[in-house]
């Protein structure tokens, strides 16, 4: 039988992996020196993800959860800040974080005052993940308007799908279906994406 610990710590690892993929979008954004070929919304979501998975980390008491959750939140706030920082777009990314306070703020005071938390959050911290997985779609049509797949981030999307992988299985073990339905589903979508670099190439055919 596989060990559940085994599975965490596996999955940890390559979460952790995935994070640090965020830094090459950074590393480029920082070449180009400005964000017009990037969208935060990988960043966004994934800052969303990490704190909802913490949050429900700390409602079942998972010390995985929790500790993988928070490097993610750490991480994902600091790719935001980052783009944040190059984008010439501030009025319009604003307005994001301001939705995204309100958001995340919401459902600290839905923890605090609920008595049974974990279904809302559960479900919240889910349906985040699903959204974060596909948070390149806007590069995908992209890639299918300019037959390449130039503009798609191939770590994220790889990690990504490697990560949902193993944390499907994670949950399959520990018997949660809001761990497991998500990423089974996450990983499905992402590797739907990274079909596209098998009928796509690398860069845009100018001819």
């Amino acid at each position: 039988m596989i060990s559940i610990e085994l599975v965490g710590n596996v999955a940890t690892i390559l979460t952790i992996v995935s994070f640090l993929t965020g830094s090459t979008i950074c590393r480029n954004i920082y070449r180009s020196g400005s964000t017009k070929d990037f969208t935060s919304l990988p960043f966004l979501m994934g800052t969303a993800c990490s704190y909802l998975w913490l949050r429900y980390g700390f409602l079942l008491d998972d010390s995985t959860m929790i500790f993988i959750n928070t490097i993610g939140l750490i991480l994902q706030s600091f790719y935001l800040l980052w783009f944040y920082l190059f984008t010439t777009h501030k009025n319009r990314i604003n307005r994001k974080l301001f939705l995204l306070a309100i958001f995340l703020t919401a459902t600290h005071f839905h923890i605090r005052w609920s008595t049974s938390p974990d279904q809302l959050i559960g479900s919240l911290a889910a349906l985040s993940s699903l959204f974060f997985c596909a948070s390149p779609l806007p590069l995908v049509f992209e890639s299918f308007r300019n037959k390449c797949t130039e503009n798609l981030p191939f770590l994220l999307i790889l990690s990504s799908f490697l990560v949902s992988f193993m944390w499907f299985i994670y949950g399959y073990l520990i018997d949660n279906a809001f761990v497991q339905i998500p990423n089974g589903l996450a990983s499905i979508i992402a590797g739907v994406q990274l079909s596209l670099f098998l009928f796509f190439p690398s860069k845009r055919n100018l001819e």
